[in-house]
């Protein structure tokens, strides 16, 4: 080989053309591979320190393949440039012909944190708009201003610096009552009629006010001290909490019958296929009436109240649960709300087999 040819760089393809057809050595098994000297080297970058320096290196790569009529129009999301009722920016919420001009960009997306959320939102908005059919003869309602706040009609044993006495606003003695009384009567019904399901409790101390205060106090522990076994509240428990007060044997009883509605009205309406559809959450009846009175009972509501769904987390098997993807808890039962400020004021509960027909019998 002659050793006054220089190695070609890639700035040169004729003089690499040129040196691999003259300068080709045979290999043992005869077939022809360039010299090492004249293989051009890879074009070598700066390796970037940090994970954003190499998104912007190829960020720009590819910026500078794309024609500039071939770009794509950028997010509405990321970079709002005009006004339009499909997009959430500060010019169309800041607009007073529209009134609303005291809504801020936060407020007018909902609290969305992310581009998604605000995509879901902004296609919720889209359809609403192109399935809205306007009626002449509709009429707004005059709306105070300043807005009117919502008010607590507190009663006169409700104590501020006792949490406990806002619990009793709304469960009384005469509901704890009622569900000592119906759970007594729904494990001696099961005891009596099921005995191979309850072999390790062949016998049922009834149960009493007190004790269901305690049980529920314990459900209440466990929502905000979650733990995938309950069994570990009692074998490390936490001091001044109800966990103390009821064996951990004896809560597995009670949640094992422990029981909202009388086990003999669900006995003479279980045939009837008109209650299953229409009732279909009676077992709660006889508790949720009472709850839905004393929501509505323990304030005045104010004039932004807002109409939304929730999702009670459930994974059982029912045929009335639902999904609705995007929510916090996805999985469950839904029901439609009449809310302001957290506190929920009424409710509806959803069917997932039945849809909307459920809701007009509630």
């Amino acid at each position: 080989m002659d050793q006054s040819i220089a190695p070609v760089t890639p700035a040169n393809p004729a003089a690499i053309h040129d040196a691999v057809s003259t300068h080709l050595r045979p290999r043992r098994g005869g077939r022809a591979v360039l010299p090492s000297t004249l293989i051009p080297a890879a074009p070598t970058t700066p390796k970037s320190t940090t994970i954003l320096e190499r998104r912007l290196a190829r960020k720009a790569l590819l910026d500078a393949q794309i024609t500039p009529e071939a770009r794509r129009v950028p997010s509405p999301y990321r970079h709002p440039t005009a006004s339009s009722p499909y997009v959430f920016d500060h010019d169309f919420y800041n607009n007073e012909d529209i009134m609303n001009g005291d809504v801020s960009f936060e407020d007018a997306v909902f609290g969305c944190q992310t581009n998604r959320q605000r995509k879901h939102l902004h296609q919720a908005h889209e359809s609403i708009i192109s399935n809205n059919q306007i009626d002449t003869s509709f009429e707004a309602m005059d709306m105070p201003n300043p807005p009117r706040p919502m008010r607590a009609r507190l009663s006169d044993s409700c104590d501020i610096k006792k949490p406990a006495t806002f619990f009793e606003m709304f469960m009384g003695d005469e509901q704890f009552d009622m569900l000592a009384r119906h759970t007594n009567a729904y494990a001696q019904y099961q005891l009596a009629n099921f005995p191979a399901r309850h072999k390790s409790r062949k016998s049922w101390r009834d149960t009493n006010r007190q004790e269901i205060k305690v049980f529920i106090a314990i459900l209440i522990f466990q929502g905000h001290n979650r733990n995938t076994r309950p069994k570990s509240h009692w074998e490390d428990p936490i001091r001044d909490s109800p966990i103390h007060r009821m064996r951990f044997n004896r809560y597995k009883a009670l949640m094992a019958f422990f029981k909202v509605s009388d086990i003999a009205d669900d006995l003479d309406t279980a045939d009837t296929n008109d209650t299953k559809r229409e009732d279909w959450h009676k077992k709660l009846t006889p508790l949720d009436t009472h709850l839905q009175e004393r929501f509505q009972a323990a304030v005045i509501p104010g004039s932004r109240l807002s109409y939304d769904e929730i999702m009670i987390g459930w994974r059982g098997r029912s045929m009335h649960t639902t999904t609705v993807r995007g929510k916090p808890q996805p999985d469950g039962f839904k029901c439609w709300a009449i809310a302001e400020k957290g506190y929920v004021y009424d409710w509806l509960y959803y069917s997932g087999a039945f849809g909307m027909y459920s809701l007009y019998y509630c």
